[in-house]
């Protein structure tokens, strides 16, 4: 046998199989399990090419919160009325904003997994119409469009509406590689824009970009988010987060507070300061997060709280009259106040 055919022989026995490319369907995503994600508020990272039989590669990161993601059984779930035709629900857990919990709804069908809404301690949010998250087959170069749109009338007249739309594309597959996990993913590549339409207020819309890697079933291992209004695919810096750590807890700033109460604030309406009263049967950390009538975040605290009675002094100095909303939060629990400010 000749030397190159040797090789050639040798080069078939002990090559390394590549990694088979992904098709995603309604019977890939399993009816039971959980996952930790971490999340990075702020990463630099390299998004990688697109194409076929790609590899990427990401290291560990500081996490600066843990995430927990839980499937459950949505006829059984807190929140079911509101979304009669979900047959697939995901409690949520931990992250940036510290809540007693949320519970996502979808429904999955053979055309695709379609979001239905929101449920949780403070709110339900529920768009006009069900929108399509994932289409099936989603496989390489396969593309679709998601229009998510809420509106709600606090007023009478005064009619909000936000509107989330994205165009999605399958735009490569490939091995990722991180610290948790080594295998064959799909990457989606998803360009949203998010218009806020506010009575009397011209519309404002921000955009984004991101990147998911997705696995044989479904689960989403790594999502890179963009800043702000970046139109350039080949962003490096933004928000991260990646599947797969271990069970783990956010960094220690103290025990949290395991039972409290909120009561409504006084004076109210206010100008422009007010007292948010909370009861504390365990002392603890909680969190007081100020947003106003669009959602807008205003303002973020933690106080650290004895047991008893505590009058949390509030200064709207800043504030343009108008609606706010005070949460009060733990991991465990979460209570809002309706506030008013008028100058």
């Amino acid at each position: 046998m000749k030397f190159a055919a040797v090789l050639s022989v040798l080069a078939l026995l002990f090559a390394v199989p590549a990694p088979a490319q992904i098709t995603l369907t309604q019977s890939s995503f399993p009816s039971e399990g959980s996952h930790n994600m971490g999340e990075a508020t702020s990463a630099t990272f390299n998004v990688g090419s697109s194409g076929t039989n790609q590899t990427w590669t990401f290291s560990d990161y500081t996490w600066d919160y843990v995430v927990h993601y839980e499937l459950v059984d949505a006829a059984s779930s807190p929140y079911f009325a509101d979304f009669p035709t979900s047959n697939r629900c995901v409690y949520i857990s931990g992250g940036i904003e510290p809540v007693g919990g949320a519970y996502l709804y979808h429904r999955m069908a053979t055309d695709g997994l379609y979001f239905l809404g929101v449920g949780s301690a403070d709110t339900v949010m529920a768009p006009v119409s069900e929108a399509r998250a994932l289409a099936f087959p989603c496989t390489y170069q396969t593309n679709w469009t998601t229009v998510i749109r809420y509106e709600s009338e606090p007023v009478p007249g005064f009619l909000f509406i936000t509107i989330d739309s994205s165009l999605n594309t399958v735009d490569a597959w490939g091995t990722l590689n991180t610290p948790y996990h080594d295998e064959a993913t799909l990457r989606l590549f998803t360009h949203t824009w998010i218009t806020t339409q506010v009575p009397f207020v011209p519309p404002v819309t921000v955009e984004n970009l991101s990147y998911s890697w997705l696995s044989s079933q479904g689960e989403e291992l790594l999502v890179v988010n963009s800043e702000s209004n970046v139109t350039d695919p080949n962003f490096t810096t933004g928000y991260l987060e990646m599947a797969g750590l271990p069970e783990a807890v956010e960094p220690a700033r103290g025990p949290l507070a395991q039972k409290f109460s909120v009561g409504q604030n006084y004076p109210n309406p206010f100008n422009p300061t007010t007292s948010l009263p909370i009861e504390a049967t365990t002392g603890g950390r909680v969190t007081v997060t100020i947003y106003d009538e669009t959602g807008r975040l205003i303002s973020s605290r933690e106080y650290e709280l004895s047991p008893g009675r505590h009058d949390l002094a509030l200064d709207g100095n800043d504030w343009a009259a108008g609606t706010y909303f005070a949460r009060v939060a733990t991991t465990a629990q979460a209570q809002t106040v309706k506030m008013q400010l008028v100058k």
